[in-house]
């Protein structure tokens, strides 16, 4: 869907009550006057279609037991956080975002660990790095970030016809796969070619899956 200015005439109070509604939602007026519109019309905008995408993704990665959610979908991204088995029981938090390329969905993964251990930040390097070039020999070119702490990647756009519900499986699936390799590679550190050999046996097996698209 593209996008215009418009000019509306509303009342003053009922703009006071669109923003606190929009700042609730974490969406700007704009965007909650569009999906209003869009719900009365019986429409789907692209921020409806991210929304219900995130919140299927939000139930299956909820089902795992493994990831906890720490802000709930909201204005095209949620945040997670998982813990990982190493000295003073660390965290690594997922941050996904979606927006729209040349109109079709596509988004974000952040995986951040916040932490001033040396170590910890080297030994997650050590996975970042791993899995970057996993994922360009197996996979092909991608588009990602590495970085201190921090591992960035982004989703390819998907095709218009993926439901909202589909693009929420694919996700889950790969933040999933993500987390259970990033699991494994910390719980093997003195066994870290046997991590990478197990790490790239899921990664063989996700790619192989029907629902893999990003």
């Amino acid at each position: 869907m593209s996008k215009s200015v418009y000019s509306l005439v509303l009342d003053d109070e009922l703009v006071g009550q669109l923003d606190r509604a929009a700042y609730a939602r974490g969406q700007s007026r704009s965007a909650l006057i569009n999906e209003i519109v869009a719900q009365y019309l019986s429409c789907t905008t692209p921020e409806m279609r991210a929304q219900q995408a995130l919140v299927s993704a939000q139930r299956l990665l909820g089902e795992s037991g493994m990831l906890q959610l720490v802000a709930p979908p909201s204005g095209g991204g949620m945040t997670l956080r998982s813990a990982l088995r190493y000295k003073y029981n660390p965290t690594v938090r997922y941050s996904i975002e979606l927006f729209s390329v040349q109109g079709e969905p596509a988004g974000r993964l952040r995986a951040v660990l916040r932490t001033r251990s040396e170590m910890l930040l080297s030994d997650a390097q050590g996975f970042f790095v791993l899995w970057d070039g996993l994922e360009r020999r197996m996979l092909g070119p991608v588009e990602s970030q590495l970085e201190r702490g921090r591992y960035v990647r982004l989703f390819r756009p998907v095709g218009a016809g993926v439901s909202a519900q589909a693009l929420g499986e694919c996700i889950a699936d790969y933040v999933s796969l993500f987390d259970r390799s990033l699991r494994l590679y910390f719980e093997n550190l003195d066994d870290e070619a046997g991590a990478a050999s197990e790490i790239a046996r899921l990664y063989g097996a996700w790619l192989r899956s029907p629902a893999q698209t990003i």
